[in-house]
Order: C-alpha cells, then structure tokens, then sequence
C-alpha cells in the first residue's frame, strides 16, 4: 500500500512538471532543446512561483539573486519526469493516464 502522503506530492510533481513544460514552450529552441542561457521573463518568473509549491520553487530560485534560464526549467522538468517514471516503476498503482501524459522531445 502507498503512503497517501507519497501519492499528493508524486502529484504535485506532475502538475508542477507540466506547468513548466507550458512555460517552456514559449520559448526558443534548437533541435527541439530549449536554449538553455535564455533568461525567463519576470512575468514568467511571478506565474512559475505563484503556481509552484515553495520547495519545487526553491530548486529554481533560493534567493532574488539567482538567474532563472529556460535551461534550468528544462532541468526541473526533466528531474521531475524522472521521478515520476520512478514512482510508475516502484508502484504500477501511480502510471498516468495517457491523455495527461506529457512527452518532452
């Protein structure tokens, strides 16, 4: 059985994950990867931490002084997708449904 705690953030995860990949989305990329150095706009930046829990928003930004690039939304996405596959192995139970399975190329 799973712990119902381990459920609500494997899904906070998700939704943070595919939040993300939205944002990311608007911006450029070559060879289907975002360019990593691009900076996210401040607009961007306020919706991401309005929507994130504050430790998903932590790993982008400890602190005013740190620079949020497209690179590091890849790098959150890319940990959370791997958790979350993770979770799918460990326990069958947590397999997303296909129609909100995200695909990141």
């Amino acid at each position: 059985m799973i712990n119902k705690e381990f459920i609500k953030e494997i899904n906070m995860l998700r939704k943070s994950r595919d939040f993300i990949l939205d944002i990311l989305e608007e911006y450029p990329e070559i060879n289907n990867q975002p360019v990593r150095s691009v900076l996210i706009t401040t607009d961007d930046l306020i919706k991401i931490k309005h929507f994130l829990p504050e430790q998903h928003f932590l790993w982008l930004q400890k602190n005013e002084t740190d620079i949020v690039t497209a690179g590091k939304l890849d790098d959150f996405f890319t940990v959370a997708d791997e958790f979350s596959l993770l979770a799918e192995e460990l326990f069958p139970e947590l397999e997303e449904r296909e129609e909100y399975i995200t695909i990141h190329l």
